[in-house]
């Protein structure tokens, strides 16, 4: 019985604990952030990207997937985040170049091991943003990194914006090299070429 009032008082603990965190939009994230605060996605600007999406154009296709984490604790930062994480397959002339869709997030949401796609960047339109006619002009974009597991040392930019086109949901998709490692060739680039591309849910 004591055994069972103890897991009952540290349950109780740990989510006391939790939900007294500071929330901080991630939005907002220029907000002075402290320790045990929470970068929460408080408008879901994450939920609409969740499941899978497919950009077709002849014999080349790319599919992604996503799928959203909430109040991940870092240890290093000493905060919980939000995330969208997810898997991409790239085929090109009819042959799979590469294929993580069978993703598994089992540790920090940005360790390449266990993901290719991962971020939580929220923002407006900017230069940066996929052109979208068809968004709202208050469409907020989502900003999320891609590592090629065919290309190693080499990062990419997915940038988003999320819209309805004839009640069909779809997403609009800069893709641009970011980063590549010092001992990665000058020049190298992710599998997938860069461009803007137009997803539909699938």
């Amino acid at each position: 019985m004591k055994r069972i009032v103890s897991i009952i008082i540290c349950i109780s603990f740990t989510i006391v604990c939790k939900a007294q965190s500071p929330i901080i939009s991630i939005y907002d994230g220029d907000e002075e952030q402290v320790d045990g605060c929470y970068l929460k996605d408080v408008d879901g600007d994450f939920n609409p990207y969740v499941g899978t999406w497919k950009w077709e154009d002849g014999n080349n296709s790319i599919t992604i997937k996503f799928e959203k984490i909430e109040a991940y604790y870092d240890s290093d930062s000493k905060e919980y985040e939000d995330y969208l994480v997810g898997g991409y397959s790239y085929i090109e002339n009819g042959i799979e170049i590469n294929n993580s869709l069978n993703f598994t997030v089992n540790g920090h949401p940005l360790e390449t091991d266990n993901n290719t796609i991962a971020g939580n960047g929220i923002s407006t339109n900017d230069g940066k943003a996929p052109p979208c006619d068809e968004c709202d002009p208050s469409t907020r974009m989502v900003d999320v990194h891609i590592i090629d597991p065919v290309v190693p040392g080499v990062t990419g930019v997915l940038r988003m914006k999320h819209f309805i086109d004839n009640g069909v949901e779809k997403i609009r998709v800069r893709i641009t090299n970011s980063h590549t490692d010092i001992d990665t060739p000058v020049g190298t680039s992710i599998s997938i070429p860069e461009g803007i591309y137009t997803f539909v849910k699938q």
